[in-house]
């Protein structure tokens, strides 16, 4: 069984609601055994009663303190879970409702599994609705293991696919709670910036970790205004930097040739360094990789690719929207009225 936890930050109680509700949806319910909403926020805020939908219990937790995103985070949350599995949703999240069902699959495949993620999508107001897939270029560059729609990633892949950007979302991570708590646990760097990168890393070396491939695993609410902060903040730079320089330094340790990872997955994979340049437009990771030794510096320099909106990816998100705001209110009003007529009857 699994306890799914919410980090919420008290701003965004409306959105709360909504990632609950993807929660309580999920096809593979009958996983679920609770919800524990970690209430994270400065304001203060009396703790909800505990309540129960079906056998799931909804638990609000107040932290005494408030914990910046980190490790630490993760870890106040850990504390409050009772099942062998836990499940992490961000409260500005929401899961698709097949989540669950494919994470206990992948957690399922091979014994030395030790932790499932989901693809993602992000789903962007600057001006005009666009969404993307979520950092998927890296996440194929370092994947070499397949099985179907399933990506088996070693410590080699996930220290590869990190170090051109987060392969990962922590809003889709479903693992053990031993093994997540083990994992945490050990870090020893209170990065607010770049979890996304930090927690695979240190779960990695307990075993496989497996992401499913499918888009729509997580819709994202704030990317645009997370991926801003990163960017802009020079705090963001340091600690991304951290990350970067902590991806490195296990390379060294675990005896792996960065050199010749990179030059093997760019010629099976049939991807230039122009591509790279094109497809990794974070934080001047291919210029640190390459002052790194990592990759060969080029002899020109590239025109970065202007990014354009997948149609498909856009269809399927106005038909998410069309499906929770029109499709299923209507279903669940015919629903009740013919309860109601049977009943009458």
């Amino acid at each position: 069984m699994i306890s799914v936890i919410i980090h919420h930050s008290g701003e965004r109680d409306e959105f709360l609601e909504e990632a609950l509700e993807s929660v309580l949806n999920q096809s593979g319910r009958r996983h679920l055994k609770e919800v524990i909403v970690i209430e994270n926020n400065k304001l203060q805020k009396k703790q909800k009663a505990p309540r129960k939908y079906d056998s799931i219990i909804i638990k609000h937790i107040k932290l005494k303190h408030y914990i910046e995103p980190s490790y630490r985070l993760t870890l106040a949350g850990l504390k409050h879970a009772r099942e062998k599995y836990v499940a992490y949703l961000a409260d500005d999240d929401v899961w698709d409702e097949n989540h669950i069902k494919r994470s206990v699959e992948s957690l399922s495949l091979r014994n030395d599994v030790v932790a499932s993620f989901g693809a993602t999508i992000i789903f962007m107001n600057n001006g005009r609705y666009w969404v993307k897939p979520e950092d998927s270029f890296a996440r194929h560059f370092a994947c070499n293991d397949t099985k179907g729609n399933k990506m088996f990633f070693s410590k080699e892949d996930i220290i590869t696919g990190s170090l051109l950007g987060p392969i990962f979302h922590y809003s889709t991570l479903v693992a053990k709670k031993d093994t997540i708590y083990k994992a945490v646990d050990s870090i020893r760097c209170g990065n607010p910036f770049d979890t996304d990168r930090v927690i695979p890393l240190a779960i990695a070396k307990n075993g496989l970790i497996v992401a499913d491939n499918r888009l729509g695993a997580l819709i994202r609410r704030h990317a645009a205004q997370e991926s801003a902060r990163i960017y802009s903040s020079g705090e963001g730079q340091k600690w991304w930097d951290s990350t970067t320089t902590q991806l490195l330094e296990s390379a060294k340790r675990e005896s792996i040739n960065l050199r010749i990872t990179f030059a093997e997955r760019m010629r099976i994979k049939n991807i230039s360094l122009s591509d790279l340049y094109n497809e990794v437009n974070s934080m001047g990771q291919v210029r640190r990789l390459i002052n790194e030794g990592i990759l060969v510096k080029p002899k020109h320099t590239f025109e970065a690719k202007k990014e354009t909106q997948p149609k498909n990816l856009i269809k399927r998100l106005v038909a998410y929207r069309i499906d929770r705001k029109i499709i299923r209110p209507i279903e669940q009003f015919v629903k009740k009225a013919r309860n109601y007529i049977k009943n009458k009857v």
